[in-house]
């Protein structure tokens, strides 16, 4: 069966039950990546099946060194990409302060904006001094 796909498939059906389990409900803590370990031979195999070789593996079994691999799970990424999709840039108004004395003024509130302070867009014009 050498050369005819099975171990490349076999290893993205493990990949692929691995990806489903992340995205359930089932796990406490959701998983980043897999990890494995490979003799030199095998390195070009799970290189080309979406591993990195990391380092040479600080196991040490039989004569021939282990290399250390790994592979980012993309339900990892996803979950990533989903907090960071709730994430708002904000900053903190800081009335009547006096720009060469930071902490001076009166922290009025938190304000959500569509960039810093001092910037401009096609809805809003923001001020660095309120004061003016």
């Amino acid at each position: 069966y050498r050369n005819m796909g099975v171990a490349s498939a076999m290893i993205h059906d493990y990949i692929s039950a691995m990806e489903r389990l992340n995205r359930g409900n089932s796990l406490k803590v959701k998983m980043e990546k897999l990890v494995l370990i490979a003799k030199k031979d095998l390195l070009g195999f799970y290189v080309r099946n979406g591993f990195r070789a990391m380092k040479l593996s600080d196991v040490v079994h039989g004569k021939d060194p282990w290399f250390d691999m790994e592979r980012d799970l993309e339900s990892a990424k996803e979950q990533e990409e989903e907090k960071t999709r709730h994430f708002h840039e904000c900053y903190l108004v800081d009335a009547f302060a006096d720009p060469e004395r930071e902490g001076s003024g009166n922290p009025a509130g938190v304000v959500l904006l569509k960039g810093p302070p001092g910037k401009t867009d096609k809805n809003c014009v923001y001020n660095e001094r309120l004061d003016n």
